[in-house]
């Protein structure tokens, strides 16, 4: 019997007269074949290969020389069409595969695509666990950011801004009440006054008012012992009595000033102190102000139960005590809308990324040796559901949030290990290989056992490596990854970054093998860039790899690594 190795657990069987699906070692179905069939089949899985087809001449002069076959006419073909057909029939209810049994290689021969041993064991066995890991992509991702130093920089940077311009704003608002406060006014008035005499000059003590604010009226002792009562109005004497009333007014506020031999007591009307002041004042900024005499109960205007920011003195025992209500959840408030505005595309890019990671997929893609039908590697491939993944990633880059995808995709790749199942690959855009990107690059990959990681340096035409690039790609040497050099032969990924950077592997890009029976010189650059590759020492990987018939020519070219459509992860 031959085992063709479909997937874990699931393969093909081959023995004389039927051909049969196993699943977890348990017989599912099968369908029967004929001898020739079956004869057929066992010597293209034999002899032939994707390195070296079998020929179909070669196919019947061994069944005549072994078997004394002769096929008639189209019989060979006939029995290659069954043999499809019946696999096709077999598999279709359990596996979905790209390959048909038996592969043909036009002009050269036919091969058997499977393996006759099961090569991708370890692959599978690591997308199992990607596919736990990658229902709490949204989560872990959440976590990468918050465990970035750069929104706290940020968060810090505008909190020192808006406390400044909060205390600058409530500094204005005081200093703008102190301009006009009456207290300076009324001292300068009292030691006007205080150079008279009560009944000395009436009219020109009525006109001391003009020139001051707020004060409603005073109570004026002069230096011959006189009291008199003076307003804008008139100047009267004053008994104990009518002093008693006139300073029993809570309605208003009182100061009293001593000038030399004369006392000067001030009256300012309450209602009159808070319209002053109540329009330079606010719940988010300065809610309140506290006016304490040397004559009584203070003068509260506004909120005065919140946290009290600057205290005025003056001489005559004279205080301003001012307050703001809730000054920390202010600044808080401020500084996040301040955060929302200035880094709002940035804020933009990051929603967007959460909400299409919650349909995010990690798949692995073999990368194939055809010489022993062996997977030398895997490469992580993020898949999005997005309309324009181009433009998606490019948000990621200009935002500087494609490290932070990166870390999320080595995070779904180890687990909650130190180590990974199989040989992986994942790709890194030479923009974190320098800087605090590389360094929190590094900082998670030194955590980790990287003797099985590939850093795959993808091309980025718009960047120019550096040496600080270099330099940490040494490092990434020292901590065991292997580095590859993606997309070679386009943009900055030269001969020139081989000599600096010495890769483990080159992968040439899909555009060199597009339609590449039909472009002899597409043929003859693609020999080139496998020679030279050849050359530097590294194993060269060549992508998009689709047929049968091209995974036979890269052969014939020298690149037996291939990687593409034509050489799926089976499940």
């Amino acid at each position: 019997m031959i085992r063709f190795e479909l997937g874990d657990q699931i393969c093909v069987c081959l023995s004389e007269n039927e051909l049969s699906l196993k699943l977890n070692e348990s017989i599912q179905s099968s369908v029967s074949i004929s001898q020739i069939e079956y004869f057929i089949l066992s010597t293209i899985a034999a002899f032939g290969s994707v390195n070296s087809p079998i020929s179909q001449r070669r196919i019947e002069k061994k069944l005549s020389a072994q078997h004394q076959i002769i096929l008639p006419e189209n019989g060979f073909k006939n029995a290659v069409a069954s043999i499809r057909k019946k696999f096709r029939q077999l598999v279709k209810s359990y596996v979905k595969v790209s390959k048909s049994l038996i592969e043909n290689v036009h002009r050269k021969g036919y091969f058997v695509p499977y393996d006759s041993q099961h090569a991708q064991k370890d692959g599978l066995l690591q997308q199992q666990r990607i596919f736990v890991q990658v229902p709490h992509s949204v989560r872990s991702a959440i976590g990468i950011c918050l465990r970035s130093r750069k929104p706290y920089l940020n968060m810090a940077l505008f909190l020192t801004i808006t406390t400044v311009l909060y205390i600058l704003i409530c500094l204005y608002a005081i200093s703008t009440i102190v301009r006009q406060n009456y207290f300076e006014g009324a001292m300068a008035f009292s030691k006007e006054l205080a150079q008279h005499g009560c009944f000395e000059q009436e009219k020109l003590l009525r006109e001391l008012f003009d020139n001051v604010q707020l004060v409603e009226s005073a109570l004026f002792t002069d230096r011959y012992n006189v009291r008199c009562l003076v307003t804008p109005e008139t100047v009267d004497p004053v008994n104990v009595r009518d002093q008693s009333d006139w300073q029993g007014n809570l309605s208003y506020t009182y100061h009293s000033f001593s000038n030399a031999d004369s006392d000067v007591l001030v009256r300012v009307k309450n209602i009159n102190v808070e319209n002053s002041i109540e329009s330079h004042m606010s719940s988010l900024f300065l809610s309140g102000m506290k006016v304490c005499t040397n004559t009584g109960a203070p003068l509260e205007i506004g909120d005065t139960e919140g946290q009290s920011l600057m205290h005025n003195f003056h001489q005559s025992d004279y205080k301003e005590v001012y307050y703001v209500s809730n000054p920390i959840s202010s600044v808080i408030t401020f500084s996040l809308l301040f955060v929302m505005i200035a880094r709002r595309k940035t804020l933009h890019a990051v929603i967007t990324y959460l909400w299409a990671i919650r349909h995010f997929n990690l798949k692995l893609e073999p990368i194939h040796n055809t010489s022993n039908n062996q997977n030398i590697h895997y490469e992580a491939l993020s898949r999005f559901k997005v309309k324009n993944t181009q433009q998606f990633i490019e948000s990621l880059i200009s935002n500087g949030l494609l490290i932070n995808h990166t870390l999320l995709v080595i995070k779904l790749i180890y687990g909650n290990s130190r180590s990974l199942l199989a040989p992986l690959s994942v790709n890194v855009c030479p923009s974190l290989l320098e800087g605090d990107n590389f360094k929190r690059l590094y900082r998670q990959l030194e955590q980790l056992d990287c003797s099985l990681l590939t850093i795959e340096i993808t091309e980025n035409a718009s960047m120019y490596y550096t040496q600080e690039i270099f330099r940490n790609t040494k490092r990434l040497k020292a901590l065991g990854c292997k580095i590859s050099i993606d997309d070679f032969g386009t943009g900055n990924n030269n001969v020139e970054l081989i000599g600096h950077i010495a890769p483990n592997y080159l992968k040439i890009d899909r555009l060199f093998v597009m339609d590449l029976k039909q472009d002899d010189k597409k043929v003859e650059t693609l020999r080139q860039l496998i020679a030279m590759g050849h050359t530097y020492h590294c194993t060269v990987i060549v992508e998009g790899v689709e047929t049968g018939d091209c995974a036979h020519l890269l052969t014939t070219l020298g690149a037996h690594i291939h990687q593409g459509f034509y050489y799926p992860l089976c499940h």
